[in-house]
């Protein structure tokens, strides 16, 4: 269940008063907070990889999600000399949304934010944070939290042999069926993995062209346009690769995979419907996967939500919330449409959670799974 907490004003933290300069300063006791408005420091990348070690939460990543109509803000807090919270954002009116993702967060720094936001602009009620994993159950402000989302967190072994040994005996025979099946259907097929520099554009045309196909809900960002590709292909050469499974010259299957220091990240991937019958997703998942072993990674993500390929080849369930953290002062009066608009948010997805569960127990009962 989501929650509204409230807390005594006594027990709030006041943030001191902060210049108007760009790049604001601010001393509370041994933290020191920065502000820089409508920019991004050079060296805010290397501490975020630092820091969160997720490829939702890099500026590169950040801005391609978040788009162009507004600048991106820079949080940054210090312990002494060394940098602790970098959190990117927008300022929207009432309104400071945060863009990192997918990380954890804790209530100081919920706290120290939400203070020097509060503080620093006086037309602020909302700070607002999206798929965010936060355990804590008190803050010094009103706040109130659901679950969005989920990471499916696969811990990876050492080889891809130990790997299948570890999953279940409906697993193992479905991947090697598939596998038997497509191979002695189409000699042809082949599963490749290009990194960095060495993709290019048309393999991100054929993976977002697959991805309209499938009509999910997962393709919502792709548009297909040329300004969508270039965009995707240069952060994939930044940070990641693509995984491409063809027959002939056909692309049957594909996913966007991204790296940020020893944990992989596969936001998408997607098979063409018109090799139904030869479960292309569920092996292809598994070669993405097997791929991130044989280079080396410690961790695989699959974020965005559980899918039945992901229920056979399971890992762990990271459920990740948005949080809204409220001016104190009649917070609720002021801001009911938010409060309202989240807590359906809040239960349409454990709605969407239960259905998913009973999915997942129907197939792990039957040995099978819906779709190809």
């Amino acid at each position: 269940m989501g929650r509204i907490s409230f807390i005594d004003e006594a027990r709030s933290i006041r943030a001191p008063d902060i210049d108007s300069s760009d790049c604001l300063l601010a001393e509370r006791k041994e933290i020191a907070a920065e502000f820089y408005l409508d920019q991004v420091p050079v060296f805010a990348a290397a501490e975020m990889e630092r820091l969160y070690q997720n490829i939702f939460s890099v500026p590169a990543m950040v801005s391609h999600r978040a788009g162009r109509s507004l600048p991106l803000s820079t949080y940054v807090a210090r312990s002494g000399t060394t940098i602790t919270t970098v959190f990117l954002f927008r300022k929207s009116g009432g309104r400071v949304e945060v863009l990192n993702q997918m990380i954890a967060v804790g209530q100081a720094d919920v706290d120290s934010f939400a203070a020097q936001v509060f503080n620093r602009f006086s037309d602020v009620s909302v700070v607002a944070f999206q798929a965010v994993e936060a355990t804590f159950q008190r803050l010094a402000f009103p706040f109130q939290r659901f679950a969005c989302t989920e990471d499916i967190v696969l811990p990876l072994p050492h080889t891809a042999q130990e790997y299948l040994a570890g999953l279940s005996t409906p697993a193992r025979q479905a991947i090697r069926t598939c596998s038997h099946r497509i191979r002695r259907a189409f000699p042809s097929f082949r599963y490749e993995v290009f990194e960095k520099e060495a993709v290019q554009p048309r393999h991100i045309c054929d993976i977002i062209k697959l991805a309209c196909a499938e009509e999910d809900e997962r393709t919502g960002n792709f548009s297909g346009g040329a300004d969508e590709t270039q965009a995707l292909l240069a952060l994939v050469r930044r940070h990641g690769g693509v995984a491409v499974a063809t027959v002939g010259d056909r692309v049957c299957a594909g996913a966007i995979v991204y790296r940020v220091g020893t944990n992989y990240f596969v936001p998408l991937t997607v098979h063409d419907p018109g090799y139904a019958g030869y479960r292309l997703d569920l092996l292809s998942f598994y070669l993405t996967v097997c791929d991130c072993i044989a280079r080396g990674g410690s961790e695989c993500h699959f974020p965005w939500g559980r899918h039945a390929h992901t229920a056979m080849l399971p890992g762990a369930r990271r459920e990740l919330d948005r949080l809204m953290v409220y001016r104190p002062g009649a917070p609720m009066l002021r801001n009911a449409g938010t409060v309202l608009k989240t807590a359906f948010s809040g239960a349409l997805h454990r709605a969407r959670d239960w259905l998913s569960d009973e999915t997942g127990r129907q197939a792990c009962g039957s040995g099978r799974r819906n779709g190809n």
